[in-house]
């Protein structure tokens, strides 16, 4: 038998969701425990759920250029792939599907963070936006309300 079609459910946005969320999570934090791969998927969808920001889709917020240094080009993690024999990989997993299913923010609506190795030179952005705690070693952020009211006034689409 020659046929190599495959058979797909009808939608397969889900799995493909699922897919990128892990494999985020994994990139990105893969030496954390589960509560900061929670924390790190919760700031990814904080972007979502501003799209006009971030993109509008999971895709497009995990994959938007220069977001999620772990999809970036040249980056030694954007040829990172977990295997189902990998714990890291099965918990990364557990926690897309759990911020996928409403799991609370433990961020407090963060969609930016950092690894606190990078405390001495932080990002440039760190600084003008609100630091809101650390899960893990990550350091998460969000637009200040104040600077957020006043740049929304000059911008085409709403900043989250």
């Amino acid at each position: 038998m020659n046929d190599t079609s495959i058979v797909l459910p009808a939608d397969i946005k889900p799995f493909t969701e699922i897919f990128m969320i892990a494999l985020a999570i994994y990139r990105e934090a893969r030496g954390e425990d589960l509560s900061a791969k929670i924390a790190v998927g919760c700031a990814i969808r904080n972007r979502v759920q501003h799209p006009a920001w971030y993109g509008k889709n999971w895709f497009e917020c995990i994959t938007k250029p220069y977001q999620f240094s772990s999809f970036n080009r040249g980056e030694p993690n954007s040829i990172v792939f977990g295997s189902p024999d990998q714990p890291a990989w099965a918990e990364s997993l557990a926690a897309a599907l759990r911020v996928l299913s409403g799991e609370p923010d433990p961020t407090g609506g963060a969609t930016f963070y950092f690894d606190q190795s990078l405390d001495k030179t932080p990002p440039k952005w760190a600084s003008i936006y609100a630091h809101t705690g650390d899960v893990g070693r990550f350091r998460f952020f969000k637009v200040h309300q104040a600077w957020r009211r006043n740049f929304q006034r000059s911008l085409r689409y709403p900043v989250p």
